[in-house]
């Protein structure tokens, strides 16, 4: 049995299961879209889980860092095996840009976002996280693929599975481990009210790191701010400095 969170986002695809002849029970997942118990290695059961973005989905989420702040250590605290299907027509233009088919005749619509942030964040996830991430162009073709990974999973233990039919070859020594391998890392107060700030965003681990507590953080003086270090994406250490510095400081006064 599939279970579907009967929400929108998922629910809708329900219809295009009946021809299957596969049972699915409606309910609320609190991560991901669809879920089943498959057959896992040495016979243990495990737990299976698919999220499914539409392409503009995941692009609002990568901006919002909703799945891989939220979602992603959900589902990997609660699941064993975790599928991402991104489902949509899309293709990079002339510049690389993201253009995805619109509802009109040949309509391409650019996303004003660069496809290498698309496809090295699919391949973030997959080789840091563990997801398996897949493409499919349509509902009808994201619940065939759903179906077939169901089967694949419920039908035949894992010994059965030839070596290249198997999604994962399970690491630890006695040949079972889980293909999540994420381990969620607790985020201090400190550092989540510091990503709300202007110019700090992806510095928040930083700044947590800087200040100690939350207290010392809203009470440090502007100097203190400007002084902040961090490291770029080139590797080097650089300061807030006195103009984001003053910002931040600011609106902390203000509030």
């Amino acid at each position: 049995m599939i279970r579907l969170d009967f929400r929108t986002g998922s629910g809708e695809l329900e219809k295009y299961f009946r021809p299957y002849g596969i049972k699915v029970e409606k309910t609320r997942l609190e991560f991901g879209d669809m879920s089943w118990l498959g057959k896992g290695p040495g016979g243990a059961e495990c737990a299976v889980v698919v999220e499914r973005k539409r392409i503009d989905d995941l692009v609002q989420s990568m901006q919002s860092k909703r799945l891989s702040g939220h979602q992603l250590p959900g589902m990997a605290a609660n699941y064993d095996y975790a599928y991402l299907i991104v489902e949509g027509v899309w293709r990079p233009g002339e510049e690389g840009e993201l253009l995805v088919r619109g509802w009109g005749k040949g309509e391409w619509v650019s996303r004003g976002i660069h496809t290498r942030a698309i496809n090295n964040y699919l391949m973030g996830l997959s080789l840091r996280a563990g997801m398996i991430v897949w493409r499919t162009g349509s509902e009808q073709e994201t619940v065939s693929f759903v179906v077939d990974q169901y089967r694949m999973w419920t039908e035949k233990k894992w010994e059965e599975h030839t070596c290249h039919e198997q999604i994962y070859a399970p690491a630890g020594e006695d040949g079972r481990g889980r293909r999540m391998t994420l381990q969620p890392r607790r985020v201090p107060l400190r550092e989540k009210v510091a990503a709300q700030l202007p110019g700090i965003d992806s510095k928040a681990r930083a700044v947590g790191k800087w200040f100690k507590t939350t207290t010392q953080m809203v009470g440090a003086e502007e100097e203190n701010w400007a002084r902040l270090p961090w490291v770029g994406k080139d590797g080097k250490q650089r300061r807030l400095g006195k103009v984001v510095g003053g910002k931040v400081w600011r609106m902390l006064r203000e509030e």
